[in-house]
């Protein structure tokens, strides 16, 4: 069996109680629309504060046929459409009533109806989400492709593909970008010349806190807390320095965005003639990037968050170990809940040690530790690097060549959350996979370049809609170049050249 890197994540929220609680009953759910067990890997690097979670190349083809017999299906679609709605809005009734709670002082049983509330949403978000992988779409989108060279010719063939499944409706990322430019940063560029002067203006505070009240959650995850108003004070400065005219620019682009793509795709579909069979099929894919987007932020990833943090608080109240707590397997942690007394058990007082989760149909969940995980590891997962000079991935976003110098987002380093921060402007964006945290860096970056991801993941949507050059799946990119590398980005054939190591 051969493996593939998936996602990269911190390990230091890492826990068996978090991986029991996700993964296993999403595929189990999963299955019961595909009919197959997927195969999955997740190994944890305590040394490196890394996990590194893995799909098997044996499940392409099978996903590849699912997905297409399944999404081109329009009863198939529509449900899908609409568990996604309902799987949102019950996800929102659930946050509105955490937001009821004070988490530091309820009682145990109250945290064990919580788990119990939250994990049936979860485990529905997530198996639904997984079914939106790039692997699940790959024969759409092939299917759109080769149906295409019969009406463009074929150098212009990847570009028109992005521009007829560019999701014509707005993110909920867009939606509160363009709600904080209209409500907070125009009214306040147009009155003040500078950041320094807004700090008085209890006004601009307001509108600030009713912002973050209506979008603090869509930060929060594994690796991040929620948007504060620090976060957002850092944000203000930085569309303080672009001033008035590029933040009306910026604002006008989100707001009339349905306008421009269905232009452009209107002006395509005529030059071209192409068939109304392609159209349909595009605007699948078109849809299913927003779906996907919209289920991630407003949906699963709240889930891991807030799991992590009661799993942290139950430890402090029960002065246990947070290493003891997390060792457990979900039925143990409520056990341990309804018994509210310490952990005794010896072979979890143990200092953390690496481990590999795997998950096939043949032997179903198995766990390894310390050795035996890192020698599996080593044996049958670990992905194979070579130094090279250049490598390749898939075009998300075509805007020529680029030139610039990396700045790169590892996942697990101590400085990560600052990074984000400093991030210079106009550099290269290099990370395993972006996620809405890092939107505050992607608006300033020149390209973006990732390991991970179709045309369909995070990055991909959103150098669409900022418009900045992309390309995705590299597989090796953050394993290959170090910040400062200089590097040229080739938007029209996906090549990646370095051309000047930092060294």
């Amino acid at each position: 069996m051969s493996w593939y890197r998936i996602a990269e994540t911190s390990a230091e929220k890492a826990s068996f109680l978090m991986l029991d609680l996700s993964y296993y009953p999403a595929f189990l759910e999963l299955k019961k629309k595909t009919r197959m067990m997927e195969k999955f890997a997740s190994y944890t690097d305590r040394k490196n504060n890394l996990v590194s979670e893995f799909m098997n190349n044996d499940d392409r083809d099978k996903k590849a046929v699912f997905g297409f017999k399944f999404f081109t299906n329009h009863k198939n679609f529509y449900q899908y459409k609409s568990d996604i709605k309902k799987i949102i809005e019950s996800t929102n009734q659930y946050k509105k009533f955490v937001d009821t709670l004070n988490l530091y002082n309820i009682s145990s049983y109250k945290f064990i109806d919580l788990f119990e509330k939250g994990k049936i949403i979860y485990h529905k978000a997530l198996s639904t989400y997984l079914l939106s992988q790039p692997e699940y779409t790959a024969s759409i989108e092939n299917h759109i492709k080769d149906k295409l060279l019969m009406f463009v010719p074929k150098e212009e063939m990847e570009e028109i593909f992005i521009a007829l499944i560019s999701s014509t409706d707005k993110s909920c990322l867009e939606q509160e970008r363009i709600d904080w430019l209209g409500n907070v940063i125009l009214p306040a560029t147009k009155k003040y010349k500078k950041f320094s002067s807004v700090k008085n203006d209890l006004n601009v505070f307001k509108k600030i806190k009713e912002h973050i009240k209506k979008y603090k959650y869509y930060s929060a995850s594994v690796e991040f807390d929620l948007w504060d108003e620090k976060h957002y004070q850092k944000i203000m400065k930085d569309d303080f320095i672009r001033g008035y005219d590029k933040t009306l620019e910026e604002y006008l682009g989100i707001k009339n965005k349905t306008k421009y793509i269905l232009k452009k795709r209107d002006g395509i579909v005529k030059k071209y003639k192409i068939s109304s069979d392609i159209l349909k099929v595009s605007k699948i894919v078109s849809e299913l990037g927003l779906l996907r987007i919209n289920l991630r932020i407003l949906g699963w990833q709240f889930f891991n968050y807030l799991f992590p943090l009661l799993i942290n608080i139950s430890a402090n109240k029960t002065k246990t170990p947070r290493e003891m707590v997390n060792k457990l397997s979900y039925v143990e942690y409520i056990k341990f809940l309804k018994e509210n007394k310490t952990l005794n058990i010896a072979n979890r007082t143990k200092k953390s040690i690496n481990t590999l989760v795997l998950i096939t149909p043949k032997f179903g969940y198995e766990i390894f530790h310390g050795k035996s995980a890192d020698k599996k590891f080593d044996l049958e997962i670990k992905e194979k690097i070579e130094k090279v000079q250049s490598f390749n991935g898939t075009v998300a976003y075509k805007r020529g060549v680029v030139q610039g110098n990396t700045f790169l987002f590892i996942w697990g380093s101590k400085d990560f959350n600052q990074r984000i921060y400093n991030f210079p402007k106009n550099a290269i964006l290099v990370a395993g996979q972006t996620r809405p945290l890092l939107m505050p860096a992607i608006r300033k970056a020149k390209a973006i370049i990732t390991d991970e991801g179709g045309l369909l993941c995070h990055a991909a949507i959103v150098s669409r809609e900022l418009k900045i050059p992309c390309v995705v799946g590299t597989k090796i990119a953050t394993k290959t170049l170090k910040d400062n590398d200089l590097i040229e980005v080739d938007t029209n054939t996906g090549i990646v050249k370095i051309l000047r190591k930092n060294l």
